[in-house]
């Protein structure tokens, strides 16, 4: 009896532990092996331009379905069942991409290097105006420009300088906004004459483009008569009209005489006179167009 005890407890206990090392087996083999990830590259491109990162070389050694998500500047993607993703930078990069990839028990993870390199900006076209250019005269010009990816229309984050040099000797700067694709410059030339206009783009990189466009300056139309002709074409009281009138009647006198500075003098009263009506008994509009006319005059006299 004691014998049958004894060969029955030694089974119970063999049983046991044959229970317990199917368990640990069925332990280990639940857990299996990690996924292996892999992100592919190096990536090289530039700023503006679609990347598309590739992890199909990532497996799983039990051939267990694999999930993706990648990280771009700190934000993860949704998991996916598709090994690739499609990311863009808008400005110049280096830096890594990190990969993770699932058999949804066990998580693996890869980086890789990406260089995102700058784009130089582009100069489309320089829009001189259509009018006649006078010397004396502001003209304006107006630069059809881009910094990015052209194709798709998709600007950068890069900001640049439009540097214009017209043509005299004398250049102006103009900071243009990410994502503007125009700037316009202004300037007077003293002299008629043809000059090249140079605009040079710079972008916040150092990368530049270069266009040039010629125009042509004519001598100064503005004269004493242009003067007086906006001032009879106004709608106002006759007795401003002569007033206004009156106030030019000795300019001819004086310019035979050369008598330039008293001229300036008088167009300056002139002026004077034209701001203290402005917006009572002339309009804003017909003051600026006596006040603008009447400086011009007084620069064409300056340049004599």
């Amino acid at each position: 009896m004691i014998l049958k005890k004894q060969v029955r407890s030694i089974a119970v206990g063999f049983l046991i532990l044959f229970t317990a090392f199917i368990g640990m087996q069925t332990s280990v083999c639940a857990s299996g092996e990690p996924p292996v990830a892999h992100a592919g590259g190096p990536y090289e491109g530039y700023e503006c331009n679609s990347f598309l990162f590739n992890a199909e070389n990532s497996y799983d050694p039990e051939g267990t379905p694999l999930e993706y998500r990648w990280n771009f500047n700190g934000a993860w993607t949704e998991w996916s069942s598709l090994p690739y993703a499609e990311y863009r930078w808008l400005d110049d990069f280096s830096g890594s991409v990190m990969l993770e990839v699932t058999d949804g028990d066990l998580i693996s993870n890869d980086s890789v290097e990406v260089l995102v390199m700058n784009v130089a900006p582009f100069i489309l076209s320089i829009d001189v105006p259509s009018d006649t250019l006078y010397a004396t005269m502001e003209t304006s010009i107006t630069v059809h420009c881009f910094d990015g990816d052209l194709r798709e229309g998709l600007p950068s984050l890069d900001t640049c300088t439009a540097v214009f040099s017209w043509g005299d000797g004398s250049s102006t700067s103009y900071y243009v906004e990410a994502g503007s694709d125009t700037s316009v410059g202004s300037h007077s030339y003293t002299n008629a004459g043809e000059y090249e206009i140079t605009v040079t783009l710079i972008d916040d990189e150092g990368e530049s483009s270069l266009a040039s466009q010629l125009i042509v300056v004519n001598e100064s139309a503005v004269s004493l008569d242009t003067l007086k002709g906006i001032i009879l074409g106004l709608e106002v009281p006759k007795r401003l009209k002569n007033n206004l009138l009156s106030k030019l009647d000795n300019i001819p006198r004086l310019l035979r005489q050369n008598r330039i500075h008293v001229v300036i003098n008088t167009l300056k009263a002139f002026i004077h006179f034209v701001e203290a009506q402005r917006g009572k008994k002339l309009s804003r509009a017909d003051a600026k167009d006596l006040i603008s006319t009447a400086r011009l005059l007084i620069v064409s006299l300056r340049n004599r």
